[in-house]
């Protein structure tokens, strides 16, 4: 698993956005800790590392709502 840490959260969104997220859950890793695992259409799997837990929840809530919108925004139009 490649580990990515909370500064390159923003990469992990981007795929979301560009709907190339197959899934993704969120694990405890300590102490009010949570980490976020990410599986793209690829099969790599990426992780933000342990972040405190509302910062964890609210990455699931935004590719929750960007990987629904990926599959919108990278679909091509149908004219």
């Amino acid at each position: 698993m490649s580990l990515v840490t909370d500064d390159k959260v923003y990469f992990i969104e981007g795929l979301a956005m560009n709907g190339l997220i197959k899934s993704f859950q969120q694990r405890g890793c300590g102490d009010k800790k949570l980490e976020v695992i990410v599986e793209t259409l690829e099969g790599e799997m990426l992780s933000t590392g342990c972040l405190d837990e509302k910062t964890a929840k609210k990455i699931i809530i935004l590719l929750s709502l960007y990987s629904k919108w990926g599959k919108i925004i990278a679909q091509p139009s149908q004219q």
